[in-house]
């Protein structure tokens, strides 16, 4: 997998968990290595975001205790685990935020419960 293609990974892996799984574990092509990155469920949580708001699953990245960046990931539940946002927060306190403004999923517009 690449640096894109984990995100539909993910998805998938919640869309396919009937084992109630809580950490998820995936290949990511790093440049000539593959590097484990491992995904933990944090919860639900309902997000305000330019569709509405929405009910989320929210996943964290795990990482090693010296690494001080944290990932976060919010997938929207009532719209089978779509990637609504990804935050990303470094080691020098910059933030960077990646936030779904519109989609159709399956011939329908993404709309939250307003």
């Amino acid at each position: 997998m690449d640096q894109l293609s984990y995100q539909v990974s993910i998805r998938q892996a919640l869309i396919d968990n009937t084992e109630d799984e809580t950490s998820f574990l995936f290949g990511i092509v790093d440049g000539d290595a593959i590097q484990m990155q491992e995904y933990r469920l944090v919860g639900e949580e309902i997000i305000s975001t330019p569709l509405g708001e929405l009910s989320t699953l929210k996943l964290e990245r795990v990482r090693e205790a010296s690494d001080e960046r944290v990932t976060e990931i919010w997938l929207a539940i009532e719209w089978n685990f779509l990637l609504t946002r990804i935050e990303q927060l470094n080691n020098s306190g910059l933030r960077i935020s990646l936030e779904l403004k519109s989609a159709v999923l399956d011939g329908n517009t993404v709309r939250g419960n307003n």
